[in-house]
């Protein structure tokens, strides 16, 4: 379904409407709407631009919206969308244009998503479903973007017969495709959500541009039919709304006169008007709307003529008052559904009459008010203009145009006019025509037909509005002017003089005074009626102001008929409304005081936990718990109760202490530290000085394994928020690294005997302790850098700096192995001159002779079998792990050359030593009985030869100097030709 298929119909009143504008931050929307209000002004066109509702919230304007509707009575509204914000933007530069779009991207994603909700990725299409979501119920009709056609000088003709250029439409810059696309989109999204709206062009201003729209699809492959791009631009539009400012074309080029001819007058200017509305009009019907579509519905959303002369645009005050109410009265006879006059206010002060002024003045004096920026809120001044639009719409606003009553009129060529009816009654607006270029002046005389049985009427003129004055007149011979009169049949002699007092709100008590009001059934306020009244007479009536009652004329109904209107204005119930100057507050700060408008002396009450002045709204925020709550000022009156609210929320100041566990660590702790949080402190964001520290910026977690050895200031910042300042809270740490703790032997093996040892050493660590650990445990003492090891076990060593920080070398294992037991040496001699050494020791063996190792065999027996191998005889025990024992007691072995074998001295030979103990190394050897030569031999415990002297024959007392000799066991061996003998002595 679209609208080349059904359009709705519209029955509603016509609007006396008017664009509000901007012109001051002393008006706000809701003071410009209510002085459109006392104007006589029914409708307001505003606008919603995507970059302002997504900057400032969609529900930026909900309040403003409402108050259109429910205050100041404007209905029926009109708004134009348009304006994307930089983010739903598309910046493409298109063929035939130098800027970017204007409009909005994503316009070719799909609409729908599958489940028949709005695509949130089509940016225009989700701006319009969220603007319907607020607004929908308040707006009638849907303008899209304002003057998309609006161009510089481009001949429209060439739109016949060629698309528009991006250049040459400055509020689009891009192909007329996207254009048609956002009607597309609007058609589908609005009629989706709100099938009573109406979708509409934006105030268009040339029928060439409807033209290119009743060509073209939305497809942006040159606009072409397709299954995809079904329908032309008409099937999106239930109405068409278009602007005109005639004064532009009041001119024409004169061959006969090689220069321009004018026609400058208010009827000149309306006649341009109209035909603008025709073109329009004609372009629909050549493309089928009204015949084999269905027709589509006109708005004049912008139009008006200045007040004062522009080069060759000559104008006056008189011109421009009469051009708006005739293009009131005529938009009605030519089925114009909505009008809105350009514009509430002007913008700079009119020059005298007769002076000139720029083109942008020219524009800027189009107001039914003079200077809104010179003029605040209550001190507005009407222009001529405004009185007019005023009074049409006090005496015309819910008559409805009558044609028929029209063509009776039978008006001559010289006159224009139309009839209205409204409860049977008949209102007539006539004038003159102004046919004389730059002659606002024309008159005539006009009787009414018989046929209407009128003998009199009441006559308004322009300025009724703020005169409120009238006069009777008879139906014939009626002098007429350039400047429209009113006239309202007077057949029932019901006259209603005046009302007092003129404004008051709904449910005050009025009177109204007048003739013949006995009997009075109805008395209207703009439309709502009452029939109760609390006193009738036949010249007062006195009542309450109904409900729903609006401001314009009040009627009294008697049976005789209806008088006619006197002006009412129902002033809205003052207002209240509450704030406080932020939504947050510290309970530490400072006390805030509400701001009030509107009636004073109500009551301020909070829900509970908010401690609150009920006198004055001043919160006691230290003496109130932190939380949320809102706060209602109240005023109860009879007629105007009214209450406002606002919302606080009341906060605990931020609290940021923490602390650590300790205020040192070292860095090979595995595991993160976590700081402890103050009593009713919460983490804000950490930071650490200097840097080097891994630190968690959330938590204030530290990982000591990745951070640097150094001391470290942390702060905890809680930033200013909920109206408390920041709070900031340090603590210092100190990260130590790990000292390198290494171990080698310094001295000795890992495998040693029994009694001896392995020094063991740590690298010096400068300021570090040192303890040494066997298998794990510490060595009681073993504090130093070096340790000599005697047992056997795994030995480390820890290593701990001055912030205590230890580190456990690699172990070292040392090995003690045990020292075989001392071995006894045993003699046996099975046969002669054959002696066999035995040593009861299992272990290796190594026997020595003379103190001198016995290579080639380490059994446990050595055999001596030749005089060659006499001597002292010891032998040693070895172990697997190269251990040796003590050296057994030597044992002398002595085999003659005669085959006799000996282990014992000479025979009748002795030897003897002394002192024995030696204290000083010298020792005396006796040497009786030996009559040869003595080879004498000290031997130490081990079977070495330690001394050696050869004593001659005869010398029986020789003295040994051995006092080199170290404290020990030693044998001093005399050896012969004959025979060995052997003597044991201490050296001490």
């Amino acid at each position: 379904m679209n609208a080349n298929n059904a359009v709705r119909p519209y029955n509603e009143p016509f609007q006396y409407g008017v664009n509000l504008g901007y012109y001051s931050p002393s008006w706000s929307d809701d003071q410009l709407a209510a002085a459109a209000q006392t104007m006589g002004a029914h409708s307001v066109r505003p606008t919603l631009p995507e970059h302002f509702v997504s900057g400032y919230g969609y529900n930026i304007r909900a309040n403003t919206f409402n108050a259109y509707l429910n205050t100041y009575g404007m209905k029926e509204l009109t708004c134009f969308v348009e304006g994307p914000s930089s983010a739903s933007r598309d910046n493409t530069i298109y063929p035939g244009g130098t800027q970017p779009s204007r409009l909005f991207k994503n316009l070719y994603e799909p609409i729908w998503n599958a489940d028949g909700t709005v695509n949130p990725n089509n940016n225009y299409a989700i701006y319009l479903f969220r603007l319907l979501q607020i607004y929908g119920d308040k707006v009638r009709f849907w303008e899209v973007v304002n003057e998309p056609d609006f161009t510089y000088g481009q001949n429209q003709n060439d739109w016949l017969t060629r698309l528009p250029r991006p250049d040459e439409l400055p509020n689009l810059r891009a192909p007329i495709f996207h254009y048609i696309r956002m009607l597309r989109i609007s058609y589908e999204v609005i009629k989706k959500y709100r099938p009573d709206a109406y979708i509409t062009t934006g105030g268009v201003g040339y029928p060439q541009f409807v033209d290119c729209l009743l060509r073209y699809t939305d497809n942006p492959n040159g606009g072409a039919v397709t299954a995809q791009y079904p329908h032309k631009a008409g099937a999106y539009l239930d109405a068409l709304s278009f602007h005109s400012y005639p004064t532009y074309s009041l001119h024409s080029w004169s061959t006969a006169i090689n220069g321009f001819t004018y026609t400058r007058s208010s009827d000149f200017a309306v006649n341009k008007f109209l035909k603008e509305r025709q073109d329009m009009v004609d372009v629909l019907t050549k493309y089928g709307y009204g015949s084999t579509y269905p027709a589509k519905h006109l708005l004049m959303s912008e139009t008006n003529v200045s007040r004062r002369t522009s080069g060759d645009r000559t104008a006056s005050d008189e011109r421009q008052r009469n051009y708006v109410i005739k293009s009131l009265i005529l938009s009605q006879r030519h089925n114009i559904k909505q009008f809105y006059l350009y514009q509430l206010g002007e913008s700079v002060n009119a020059p005298a009459v007769g002076t000139s002024v720029n083109g942008n003045d020219e524009l800027a004096l189009m107001g039914i008010f003079e200077n809104l920026i010179r003029d605040t809120p209550g001190n507005q001044k009407a222009t001529q203009a405004g009185q007019g639009f005023a009074t049409t719409s006090k005496l015309l606003y819910g008559w409805t145009y009558d044609a028929a009553r029209t063509t009776a009129l039978a008006l001559p060529a010289s006159l224009n006019g139309a009839a209205f009816r409204k409860n049977g009654a008949y209102a007539y607006a006539l004038w003159a025509k102004a046919l004389v270029d730059n002659q606002e002046s024309a008159s005539a005389t006009y009787s009414f037909p018989s046929s209407f049985n009128v003998t009199r009427l009441q006559r308004y003129e322009w300025n009724h509005a703020t005169t409120n004055t009238r006069s009777t007149v008879p139906a014939q011979n009626v002098a007429l002017t350039e400047t429209p009169l009113f006239f309202i049949e007077d057949a029932s002699g019901v006259v209603a003089t005046s009302i007092n007092p003129t404004s008051a709100v709904v449910g005050a008590s009025v009177t109204i005074a007048g003739t013949n009001l006995t009997g009075a059934t109805r008395v209207s306020f703009n439309g709502t009626n009452t029939s109760t009244f609390t006193s009738n007479s036949a010249t007062q009536l006195a009542l309450t102001v109904p409900a729903g009652a609006t401001s314009g004329p009040v009627t009294v109904t008697t049976p005789a008929g209806t008088s006619n209107g006197v002006a009412f204005t129902v002033t809205p119930c003052p207002v209240a409304t509450l704030a406080y100057s932020a939504g947050t507050y510290c309970r530490t700060g400072t006390n805030p005081t509400p701001t009030v408008t509107g009636p004073t002396g109500g009551a301020f009450s909070s829900t509970t936990g908010l401690s609150l002045n009920a006198n004055t709204g001043v919160i006691n925020l230290s003496a109130s718990t932190s939380g949320t709550y809102t706060v209602t000022y109240r005023i109860s009156t009879a007629l105007c109760p009214t209450s406002a609210t606002a919302q606080v929320t009341v906060t605990n100041a931020p609290v940021a202490t923490f602390s650590y566990g300790a205020t040192n660590y070292c860095t090979l702790a595995a595991t993160a530290v976590a700081p402890s949080m103050g009593a009713g402190a919460s983490a804000g964001a950490f930071t650490a000085s200097p840097s080097g520290l891994a630190l968690d910026a959330n938590t204030g977690g530290i990982t000591l394994a990745n951070s640097q050895p150094g001391t470290y200031t942390i702060t905890n910042t809680i930033g200013a928020g909920g109206g408390c300042v920041a709070a900031t809270a340090t603590a210092r740490v100190t990260i130590n690294g790990m000292p390198a703790a290494s171990l080698s032997i310094r001295s000795g093996a890992n495998t040693f005997c029994n009694g001896g040892a392995a020094v063991l050493a740590a690298d010096a660590v400068s300021g570090a302790t040192y303890q040494f650990n066997l298998d794990g445990q510490a060595i009681a003492g073993a504090t130093s850098a070096t340790y000599a090891a005697h047992g056997s076990g795994s030995y480390t060593v820890t290593v701990t700096n001055g912030g205590g920080c230890g580190t456990t070398s690699q172990p070292i294992v040392l090995n003690a192995e045990a020292t075989p037991d001392t071995p006894v040496l045993t003699v046996a001699e099975p046969v002669p001159n054959t002696i066999i050494l035995t040593s009861n020791s299992p272990a290796r063996n190594q026997f020595y002779l003379d103190g001198r190792p016995l290579h080639g065999n380490y059994g446990q027996t050595y055999t001596v079998t030749s005089p060659t191998q006499n001597g002292v005889y010891t032998v040693m025990a070895t172990s697997s792990g190269g251990c040796a024992s003590a050296a057994s007691a030597p044992v002398p072995i002595n085999i003659s050359a005669t085959a006799t074998s000996t282990a014992t001295a000479v025979a009748g030979s002795t030897l003897n030593v002394y002192p024995n103990p030696t204290l000083d190394g010298r020792l005396m050897v006796e040497l009786a009985g030996y009559r040869k030569g003595v080879e004498l031999s000290v031997i130490n415990a081990l079977g070495q030869v330690v001394f050696e002297s050869s004593v001659p024959t005869g010398q029986a007392q020789p003295l040994l100097n051995l006092h080199h000799l170290p404290a020990g066991v030693y044998s001093v061996r005399a050896k012969t030709t004959d025979g060995i003998a052997t003597r044991r002595f201490v050296r001490q």
